[in-house]
């Protein structure tokens, strides 16, 4: 597949250009981010650099390939804009491929505290959705956040030097966790 392949070209703005692109597709008609989620190669390709970036600094695809962080908040752009555009079945093929784990594995990652936000506006959005769906799947959508480490991330990142990294994070766990903020004073080196 041509889009999957420049994804994982060696050539340096390519693959950011490419995950640009799809993430524009990802925000456009419920009909083109259901299709894009619908292509399985593809979405795979978006969760693997997202999952290897996690794991590595810079990702190894291939021994030519490797992914900045720039392409890794490309990545997160278009799991935000379909969550935004798609219904709740369309999440759950998401959720199935491991969504809440490689956010909370993205959001404890330092490497990734530049996307931090972008990473959180996105767990905020798939939380109100299932919130939306029924009680039920937010108490497994939960329980899923509990089980990877998603509090601990949260919790860790009351102390971001963001105040709007802060303020979400607090607001995910006082609402669906019953989590309060940890600090005793708010830091004066936030943003």
């Amino acid at each position: 597949d041509a889009c999957q392949a420049l994804c994982l070209s060696p050539k340096k703005n390519i693959p950011k250009e490419t995950l640009w692109m799809l993430s524009n597709i990802a925000a456009g008609t419920p009909g083109q981010a259901a299709r894009l989620i619908q292509h399985t190669t593809l979405i795979d390709t978006v969760f693997e650099i997202l999952r290897k970036g996690v794991a590595f600094d810079v990702m190894p695809l291939n021994q030519s390939v490797v992914i900045p962080l720039l392409v890794a908040k490309e990545a997160v752009y278009i799991i935000t804009n379909l969550i935004e555009v798609v219904d709740y079945s369309q999440i759950s093929t998401l959720l199935g491929k491991g969504l809440v784990s490689l956010f909370a594995a993205l959001l404890a990652n330092p490497s990734y505290s530049n996307i931090a936000l972008q990473a959180l506006v996105s767990l905020q959005a798939l939380i109100e959705a299932t919130q939306k769906q029924s009680a039920a799947e937010l108490q497994s959508l939960t329980t899923q956040m509990e089980t990877c480490g998603m509090l601990e991330a949260l919790e860790d990142l009351q102390q971001h030097p963001s105040q709007k990294v802060y303020e979400i994070a607090v607001k995910i766990l006082e609402d669906f966790f019953e989590a309060g903020d940890e600090e005793e004073a708010n830091p004066s080196t936030r943003e």
